[in-house]
């Protein structure tokens, strides 16, 4: 019997080999900060036009409510 009609529980196979067991990070090898830094070097990121019209009305958005206009450079750690 098939699907639904199926009246025993299939055996499933769940061992996960040792070297396949990435349960958990080792935090303390690595700050927030460094991980960040990494992350960012290696993301290019190549936004669509509207995208950046988005991005653009949420800054002045917040300009007007802040008066602080938000960039790009600011937010980039570089």
């Amino acid at each position: 019997m098939a699907g639904a009609l199926h009246t025993d529980p299939d055996q499933i196979d769940t061992y996960i080999p040792r070297n396949f067991d990435t349960q958990g990070v080792k935090l303390a090898a690595i700050s927030q900060k460094l991980a960040y830094m990494k992350i960012m070097n290696k993301t290019n990121l190549e936004y669509k036009r509207a995208t950046l019209t988005l991005l653009n009305i949420t800054r002045f958005a917040v300009e007007t409510i802040t008066s602080n206009l938000e960039t790009d450079e600011e937010h980039s750690g570089k």
